[in-house]
């Protein structure tokens, strides 16, 4: 009776260290880069860690290697470096804002709609006041 209740014990923490992988929980997150952690995934994991460490460690790198243990819609950018952005020049004479919105949705390969609530537009003179721009959004 006791050698059952082991083996009941063991396959259903086996089963819940299965469920407690995110990439199995939220197939839909995989290939996002980065963002605040989900705790519940990350809770999930570490109780993999606790009972099965070989287990946990796996679960723990498939979720921040497919990215599946970040929650969607939380990547941030750092606004103190330019190195992810792209510095586009165009001829002065030619900014309007359909132009703008041209460029810009060229250049992210989405449609892009300047005119939209949260999107701020500045002038900026040259590429140092870049940096202070960002940081003051």
């Amino acid at each position: 009776m006791m050698k059952r209740m082991v083996s009941m014990m063991v396959c259903g923490a086996l089963l819940l260290q299965l469920a407690a992988c995110g990439m199995v929980l939220y197939p839909e997150r995989k290939g996002q880069k980065g963002g605040r952690i989900d705790p519940g995934v990350a809770i999930l994991d570490g109780i993999g860690l606790l009972f099965f460490i070989i287990p946990g460690v796996i679960a723990f790198a498939v979720d921040f290697g497919t990215g599946a243990i970040y929650l969607p819609g939380t990547r941030t950018a750092d606004a103190g470096q330019t190195g992810g952005m792209d510095v586009v020049r165009v001829d002065p004479a030619m900014l309007d804002e359909a132009y703008i919105e041209a460029v810009v949705s060229n250049h992210a390969g989405t449609p892009v709609d300047i005119a939209a609530p949260g999107v701020v537009m500045r002038e900026l003179h040259s590429e140092r006041e870049l940096q202070p721009a960002m940081g003051s959004l």
